[in-house]
């Protein structure tokens, strides 16, 4: 924790709160076997259907998206 109340010490406690979150997000995509093309500093570039062509490619950003959702919920939710 900071001592001081200055834009670096609201930067430090943001990533306290923003990279477990992403963590979690890029889990989402990875858990529907897809690959984390790029890290956007407070987002991610997601590559479905690839490398690997998959049959069902319509439908898992879609579910990967409403775990990512519950993930931001669930992590508002919390102290």
């Amino acid at each position: 924790m900071c001592r001081h109340r200055s834009s670096l010490c609201f930067a430090e406690e943001a990533r306290t709160i923003h990279d477990p979150v992403l963590e979690r997000i890029i889990e989402a995509v990875h858990r529907y076997e897809d690959t984390v093309n790029q890290d956007i500093g407070d987002g991610i570039m997601a590559l479905f259907n690839a490398p690997i062509t998959q049959e069902d490619h319509a439908v898992r950003p879609c579910y990967a998206a409403l775990q990512m959702r519950e993930t931001v919920t669930r992590s508002g939710d919390e102290p």
